[in-house]
């Protein structure tokens, strides 16, 4: 009987206990598998944010790289254009400076930088580009003034990286006007017409070639030649500044989306 009864008891211990186990206070084990599958959450979750600040990270620095080989090429363009603007060419009634046929390509690298980027970027890159054609202009003066092999090559050195002051501040003059307003119109439109990107760029070169040509050709070349060849530089050089940018502008947008979605 005493055994009997031993035996009920432990049966009934025994069902309380797994009760114990599976009802409201889970078992000891349950409680560590529990803790290890919140570990694991964890560290899954940490995973994850180390991997999207280490991709935010590489996009950055990828954008950081698109910047400065577009500040670089805008350099290079600056630097040639001032020296090939020491030569005019006239087709028909048009008489322009040589630098037009590749200045344009500093305007369309102005759109993208400004329009991608943003204006403190591209003003950025033109100030780095003014202070290289600014150094490049010393260096030329101190290479002029140096004793040259002969007479005949220092002449004609001098005649190419020797201009005139006028021309000389002329150009410094025009660029930080007409580049610096040509990204502060690019970038103002965007808040009210960024859909529009053929409108912005098109519409921002109009305005800085506009005051580029004005200020560079007057400063350079005012009284030095009739008003009406002034007028007339000044308008063949604007309207195949803009005609240039209307033309490449399927090559420009190109790179404006590209670049957009490499630096997003």
């Amino acid at each position: 009987m005493a055994v009997q009864w031993g035996n009920s008891l432990y049966s009934s211990c025994i069902r309380h206990m797994r009760r114990f186990d599976c009802g409201v206070f889970p078992s000891a084990c349950t409680v560590e598998s529990r803790i290890m599958s919140v570990e694991r959450k964890s560290t899954f979750r940490t995973i994850a944010v180390k991997g999207r600040r280490m991709d935010q990270a590489e996009r950055q620095l990828q954008s950081q790289r698109i910047y400065f080989g577009f500040t670089l090429v805008f350099c290079c363009g600056l630097l040639v254009s001032n020296v090939l603007a020491l030569k005019v060419f006239t087709i028909g009634p048009f008489t322009m400076p040589c630098s037009i046929v590749l200045y344009p390509v500093v305007y369309i690298i102005n759109d993208v930088v400004s329009d991608v980027f943003g204006f403190h970027k591209m003003r950025r890159t033109i100030l780095v580009a003014f202070t290289a054609s600014a150094l490049a202009t010393m260096f030329y003066t101190i290479a002029i003034y140096l004793p040259g092999h002969s007479t005949e090559s220092g002449v004609a050195f001098a005649s190419v990286f020797m201009p005139s002051w006028r021309i000389l501040v002329g150009s410094f003059a025009s660029y930080l006007a007409g580049s610096i307003l040509n990204s502060y119109v690019m970038v103002r439109l965007k808040k009210r017409f960024e859909s529009n990107l053929f409108f912005r760029c098109v519409f921002s070169t109009a305005v800085g070639e506009a005051v580029d040509a004005i200020v560079f050709l007057t400063v350079a070349y005012a009284g030095t030649v009739d008003t009406s060849v002034l007028l007339t530089m000044i308008g063949s050089q604007w309207l195949f500044k803009v005609l240039y940018e209307t033309i490449a502008y399927p090559a420009t947008r190109q790179i404006i989306l590209k670049t957009r979605a490499t630096c997003a």
